[in-house]
C-alpha cells in the first residue's frame, strides 16, 4: 500500500487529518448534490443492503451508464470502481505470454495487472512536448508485435493531464481494426472533458471503463463499469469478479448521481477550469516550474519542477509541512516522475488561492 503515500507519511494518516487541504488523489472535495447523499442515507434506513445487488448490477443503473456513454449496441456491467472494469477487461483478453501496450507516464496500475497476468508490458515514453504527452497511432504502430493484443489509452491521460483528440481515438482503433489487438479506453476523467468521445464508437475491439470516483466524489464508495459491444460484453461478464453484484448504497446513489448529472456538472466543469486557471496563471510567474499541459483534461494539473532545482519528492515533501497533500510523479512513472508533481482541482477554491499564495515558499522561490 505504500504507493499511497506522500512525503513519507501513510496515506491513512494524511486522509484523515483535517489539518491538511488533500491535493493530491485527484479525490472529488467539491459539494455533492444533496439528492445523491439523501438517497443512499434512506438506503442505509430502509436495510436495502441486507440483500445481494444483481450480479451485473441495477438494470436501471447499467441503462443510465449506456446512455451517458452515448454509443448504441453496448452494454455496461457494474464493477467495483474502474479499477476492477480494467483488470476484468484485461483478464478476459489477455493471455500469459502476451504483450500489451501502454504509455509512460500513466496510471501505474495498467501496467501492473499486465504483468499480474504474465504478459510482457510495453511503456512507451511521452514525456516529451512533440508528443503532446501522450501516445499517438504512429508511436502504438511503431511498437506493435504479434504478441500485441492489448493497447491501453488512459484518456484524458492521468498524470499529464493530456486529452486525446478524436482523430487520434479513431486513428487507434483503426489500427486495432488492422493488426487485431484490443483497446481499452480507460476514460475515468472524461467528465471533466466536454470534446471526449468513446473508442466504442469506432471499434468493435474497443472496451470502455468508467467511474463516478473524480466527478461525483465517489472514490471511497466503489463505483464503475466496463462497456463494450455485445459479443465481447459476454467474454468478459464470464471473467465477472463480483458475482453477487456491486454495494447496493453505491448502485442506488450512481443511479442518482446519473439522473440529475445535467444539473451538477456544469458547475464542477466551471469550477475545476476555474481552479486550473489560477494555478497556470500562478505558475507562469515563478522560476523553475510550468504547467506540463496548460489546458489539461482531467480534475489535475500536472507541474514540471525541474527548474527549480529540487526534485519533485522535495517539492512535496515542502508541500506538506505547509499544510498541503500533493503527489509527485513517481507514483506513476519511475523514468520521468521525479521531474513533475500532480496536483487537484476538485477542491474549494479558497484552498487553491492559498496553495497559490503558498507556491513560492514549497518551489523555493520566496
Amino acid at each position: 500500500m505504500a504507493f499511497l503515500d506522500v512525503a513519507g507519511r501513510s496515506y491513512e494518516s494524511l486522509a484523515s487529518d483535517p489539518n491538511l487541504i488533500q491535493m493530491g488523489h485527484n479525490c472529488n472535495h467539491l459539494p455533492l448534490e444533496p439528492s445523491i447523499v439523501e438517497t443512499m442515507i434512506e438506503v442505509l434506513r430502509r436495510g436495502e443492503f441486507r440483500n445481494y445487488a444483481p450480479s451485473y448490477g441495477f438494470e436501471e443503473l447499467r441503462a443510465l451508464v449506456v446512455a451517458d456513454v452515448g454509443v448504441s449496441g453496448v452494454e455496461a456491467l457494474i464493477t467495483h470502481g474502474a479499477t476492477e472494469a480494467i483488470y476484468t477487461a484485461m483478464a478476459t483478453l489477455l493471455a500469459p505470454g502476451d504483450a500489451m501496450i501502454v504509455s509512460e507516464p500513466a496510471w501505474p496500475h495498467i501496467a501492473n495487472f499486465g504483468r499480474s497476468l504474465n504478459c510482457k508490458v510495453i511503456t512507451l515514453p511521452v514525456y516529451d512536448r512533440q508528443l503532446g504527452y501522450r501516445m499517438n497511432a504512429d508511436l502504438i504502430a511503431a511498437h506493435l508485435t504479434p504478441e500485441v493484443k492489448l493497447v491501453a489509452v488512459v484518456d484524458p491521460l492521468n498524470p499529464t493531464g493530456a486529452s486525446y483528440p478524436v482523430s487520434e481515438i479513431k486513428a487507434i482503433c483503426e489500427l486495432a481494426s488492422r493488426r487485431g489487438f484490443y483497446v481499452v479506453h480507460d476514460s475515468t476523467y472524461r467528465d471533466f472533458t466536454p470534446a471526449h468521445e468513446s473508442a466504442l464508437k469506432y471499434s468493435d475491439r474497443a472496451i470502455m471503463a468508467v467511474t463516478l470516483s473524480k466527478c461525483c466524489g465517489f472514490a471511497g464508495l466503489r463505483f464503475g463499469a466496463v462497456v463494450a459491444h455485445r459479443k465481447l460484453f459476454e467474454q468478459i461478464a464470464e471473467h465477472q469478479i463480483s458475482r453477487l453484484g456491486v454495494n447496493v448504497v453505491t448502485q442506488r446513489g450512481a443511479v442518482v448521481a446519473y439522473q440529475t448529472k445535467p444539473r451538477w456538472l456544469p458547475e464542477l466543469r466551471r469550477l475545476n477550469n476555474l481552479h486550473k486557471n489560477l494555478l497556470v496563471s500562478r505558475l507562469a510567474s515563478l522560476k523553475g516550474a510550468k504547467a506540463l499541459v496548460p489546458d489539461a483534461g482531467g480534475n489535475f494539473l500536472a507541474v514540471d519542477v525541474t527548474g527549480t532545482g529540487r526534485t519533485a519528492e522535495q517539492v512535496v515533501a515542502s508541500a506538506l509541512q505547509h499544510g498541503f497533500v500533493l503527489r509527485s510523479g513517481l507514483y506513476t512513472s519511475p523514468n520521468f516522475g521525479d521531474r513533475f508533481l500532480r496536483l487537484t482541482t476538485t477542491v474549494p477554491t479558497d484552498a487553491v488561492e492559498r496553495l497559490c499564495a503558498a507556491l513560492p515558499d514549497i518551489l523555493g522561490n520566496a
